[in-house]
């Protein structure tokens, strides 16, 4: 008999079985909820996980990009001052050459006097002993002996100054070989 009962409890709207079902389809209901929410979060979880990883990857690019241009600006930096040092070797040079020109120009006129010096001094052994301003024979052979004396000394600076000039075409030439 409480068999029966029990069935009748069992097969009544009130039974224990439908309460367990109608429990069951609610609980079924939040896990097919819960179920597509996990399933749509989840897409957006491994999209947010290739990012991160993505951008990893990208500080560690960045950051290597970084050590490459640091190193290429103090490269850069270190040439600028290797063209500065050239600019300022080549300015000393061309001074250099400048001032060559100048006593090259200085020497040619130093030849030039000391050709005409030469001449006069053809014309004066050539001529009648006396001179067109009346002077005699020993007043002139002074005045020559003047003229070679300060011919000598002439021809002694244009050596000493051909020889510096010498020297400085040779620096010249050495540091242009250098330069290059």
């Amino acid at each position: 008999e409480a068999f029966r009962k029990q069935l009748k409890i069992l097969a009544s709207d009130q039974s224990p079985l439908l309460q367990i079902d109608e429990r069951n389809k609610e609980s079924k209901h939040k896990y097919t909820t819960w179920k597509n929410i996990v399933t749509e979060h989840y897409q957006g979880i491994l999209e947010f996980s290739r990012l991160s990883n993505e951008i990893k990857n990208l500080n560690q690019n960045i950051q290597a990009l970084d050590e490459r241009l640091g190193n290429s600006l103090r490269q850069l930096n270190a040439a600028k001052e290797g063209a500065n040092d050239l600019d300022s070797q080549v300015t000393s040079l061309r001074d250099l050459h400048d001032s060559v020109k100048r006593w090259s120009e200085a020497a040619g006129r130093i030849a030039e006097k000391r050709m005409q010096i030469s001449q006069k001094e053809e014309q004066l052994t050539m001529g009648t002993g006396i001179d067109t301003k009346g002077r005699s024979l020993q007043t002139v052979e002074l005045a020559i002996n003047e003229l070679i004396e300060k011919r000598e000394s002439y021809a002694a600076k244009m050596n000493r100054l051909n020889k510096e000039m010498s020297a400085i075409m040779s620096r010249i030439n050495t540091v242009t070989s250098q330069a290059t």
